[in-house]
């Protein structure tokens, strides 16, 4: 993700004509497909498989509202960020953040694939005790 904006920044920053355009077009395609299997359903999976059962349901409402929430925040934001530093620079700080939430990921979200809701609440609670 943080690669694919670098690309497209700087298509935006040094580029012109056509090559601008490809460069652009290639760094948001690429952004969108890696954000999508990569880290884009992070925040879907916690909201579905982390949380114990007893609050499962409300924990997931609130995570949910949470991400609206900040999807909102972010459509009233870009063209802010646009008019105030440009696209170049917009594309520089979507790939600080990309390569900031990939760090997260990788650091404090466990691999849940073929465990259990009981397994996954023991590996938090062990964490938790830590």
């Amino acid at each position: 993700m943080s690669v694919a904006m670098l690309i497209g920044a700087a298509g935006v920053a040094f580029t012109g004509g056509l090559t601008r355009i490809i460069l652009i077009m290639i760094g948001l395609d690429v952004f969108i497909a890696a954000f999508a299997i990569g880290v884009g359903g992070t925040g879907w999976l916690i909201q579905g498989e982390y949380f114990p059962t007893a609050v499962r349901g409300r924990a997931a409402a609130l995570g949910a509202a949470a991400d609206w929430i900040a999807n909102f925040a972010l459509i009233l934001l870009v063209p802010t960020m646009l008019n105030g530093f440009g696209l170049a620079w917009l594309m520089v700080l979507f790939a600080v953040l990309s390569a900031i939430a990939l760090l997260f990921v990788n650091s404090f979200i466990p691999e849940t694939k073929e465990l259990s809701v009981e397994e996954i609440t023991e590996i938090f609670e062990r964490q938790a005790a830590d």
